[in-house]
């Protein structure tokens, strides 16, 4: 099976968690880094099935929207659970995250800074405080189920795109680079801090982010 995933060489965790997926499988892969203007010939020919990125292709066969891809990569590498309801428990966190990622996103389309630190700070004291708590609590639980055998995962005992995912958004918003976000946000939270701890201490996933260094 050859597979090509379409998207810059950028670590925005919704499209990295499918690299990283592969990359933890031993999956083989390659990378393709369109110029955005590029795009609307790729959708002209059918790359890009709803002119987005990502996409995969899976033997020049498009797969699009993040959540499939993800879903799709993590299969392929075995980091799905076995169990029908911990794989429905990871699918849960992962949409979770996203509904956080939503929130953010029409702030990025504000050009004006003002205005834009002060939606974001007003998601920050309302709805983005608010899903934060109701991620941790849902970690909280999900780490309690596991327990010790769980090695410090979610679910299953392994790595999981829930944990990838919840990573990925965490490491976003500690980054300090979004206006109006304080890089301390999470701090309060001890379960999302245990989870991004763990997965940021893995070294596979170490390896695969000093890609990005330098």
């Amino acid at each position: 099976m050859q597979l090509t995933l379409i998207y810059p060489k950028f670590p925005f965790w919704r499209a990295e968690i499918c690299r990283l997926a592969l990359h933890l499988g031993g999956v083989p892969f390659e990378e393709s880094h369109p110029a955005r203007g590029a795009l609307p010939d790729l959708e002209r020919d059918g790359t890009l099935p709803y002119g987005q990125i990502p996409v995969l292709l899976v033997d020049g066969e498009p797969l699009a929207q993040t959540g499939a891809i993800a879903r799709f990569c993590a299969d392929l590498a075995g980091l799905t659970p076995r169990d029908p309801l911990l794989a429905a428990k990871v699918d849960e966190l992962v949409d979770a995250t996203t509904d956080v990622t939503n929130l953010l996103s029409p702030t990025m389309r504000i050009s004006d800074l003002a205005e834009r630190i002060k939606a974001r700070e007003a998601l920050v004291a309302g709805p983005l405080a608010q899903w934060l708590g109701r991620l941790d609590r849902a970690a909280g639980r999900a780490l309690a189920r596991a327990g010790a055998e769980g090695d410090g995962w979610l679910y299953g005992g392994h790595v999981t795109l829930a944990d990838l995912a919840l990573w990925g958004l965490l490491k976003w918003l500690k980054a300090g680079t979004l206006d109006g976000v304080p890089a301390t946000l999470i701090d309060p939270h001890p379960h999302l801090t245990a989870v991004f701890e763990r997965v940021a201490a893995h070294e596979p996933v170490r390896a695969w982010m000093r890609r990005y260094e330098g």
